[in-house]
Parts: structure tokens; C-alpha cells; sequence
């Protein structure tokens, strides 16, 4: 009788891990980049990994001090990636990024921090467009993404534009007050029309 009792117990046990090392399959990267000048557009990267397929719903929360500032919900494409792009303008100081991934049963976290500065006054800021055109490849393959949706917004700068690819080809314009010979980083954000996702960044300086 005592027998049965323990075989019993182990059997329980053994469950209990199974199914402690089947949630572990899912894994879940962040990166919330920064520091940020306040107005700067946050921009959240990371990938999903799991042995079932990359795909997961994703979320993003940002808070402040333990209050809730902002949040959104995405989902990483077949190659495992996402991105989110906050428009918000956060306060001063830092802020926590915290990331959910879930598929079916299986759940994964990640947490980053950014840091929001106030920005220097800029003397000499005038308004100005700049002209991006260029060609969106696959990574991995070197194909052309025949279609889908280009979107881009610079560091220090305010809002967002958007294009849509056509042939592999986009052009996009883009305007802000910028400042003589200070570096400035764009950044691009691309979604082809099977949800596959990929971001891009260049360094530019005005002249």
C-alpha cells in the first residue's frame, strides 16, 4: 500500500516537470534602445524564439514609477521579430519597458529600461525635408519584397511617415526642425503583406 502511495507521487512529480520544461520552450528578447530626448518617438525591438514556429502575440507596457504610461499589442512575425512604436510624450526620467509573448499554453517576459532627457535648446533649427529612397531586400534570402508598407521617423524628431513598397522599390519623405551639422538617426520599420517584419537605421547629419 505504501508502495502505490509514493509510485503515485512520482508519477505526479514527473507531470509537474513535463510540463515545467514544455512553457520553457518559449523565449522572448527587448530592446527599448535610448537615451531619448523628450518628443523623441520610443521605438521597442525584440525577438520570439520557440522550437513550435516564432510566431506569438506580443505585448508592450511601459510605466513610470510603477504607473502605467502606455501600452500596445503586436505579434512577432514567422521569423520571430517585432517592433512597437510609441508616440507618446513621456516625462523626464527613467522608464521600464515590460514584454509579453504568449503562443497556446506557453508564456515568456522581458524587461528593459530607456531613459528620457530633456533636450538642449538648438539655436540655428529650420525646417527641412529629407528624401529617402531606396530597395527592401529579405535578409536571409536577398529577395525583393515585392509589396507592403514602409514606415520612418528620426531621433530627437517627432512623429511618424509612412509609404508603401512596390517592386522591392519606396520613397518617402520626411520633415523636421533640424539643426546645422548635428547627427541624426532615422529609423525605418517595414511589414511586408505576409507580416514579416524588419527596421533599419541611418546615420545622417544636415549640412
Amino acid at each position: 500500500m505504501r508502495a502505490g502511495i509514493k509510485f503515485l507521487i512520482l508519477i505526479v512529480f514527473s507531470f509537474l516537470f513535463l510540463m515545467q520544461v514544455a512553457k520553457c520552450d518559449l523565449s522572448v528578447t527587448c530592446k527599448a534602445g535610448g537615451p531619448y530626448g523628450r518628443g523623441s518617438v520610443i521605438i521597442i525591438i525584440g525577438n520570439v524564439a520557440s522550437q513550435t514556429g516564432k510566431e506569438a502575440n506580443v505585448s508592450a507596457v511601459i510605466s513610470k514609477d510603477s504607473l502605467l504610461e502606455a501600452s500596445q499589442e503586436s505579434a512577432s512575425d514567422s521569423d520571430g521579430v517585432y517592433y512597437f512604436v510609441f508616440s507618446e510624450n513621456f516625462d523626464v526620467g527613467n522608464h521600464s519597458v515590460s514584454i509579453n509573448a504568449n503562443k497556446s499554453s506557453e508564456e515568456a517576459t522581458c524587461t528593459d529600461y530607456f531613459y528620457v532627457y530633456a533636450p538642449a535648446p538648438v539655436s540655428g533649427c529650420s525646417s527641412r525635408n529629407i528624401a529617402l529612397e531606396g530597395t527592401a531586400v529579405y535578409a536571409e534570402t536577398g529577395g525583393i519584397v515585392s509589396s507592403g508598407s514602409l514606415s520612418v521617423s528620426a531621433e530627437g524628431i517627432s512623429g511618424t511617415n509612412k509609404t508603401t513598397i512596390s517592386n522591392g522599390k519606396f520613397s518617402v519623405q520626411y520633415s523636421g526642425c533640424l539643426a546645422l551639422a548635428k547627427r541624426y538617426i532615422l529609423t525605418t520599420f517595414m511589414d511586408d503583406l505576409a507580416g514579416k517584419k524588419g527596421t533599419a537605421n541611418i546615420i545622417f547629419a544636415t549640412t
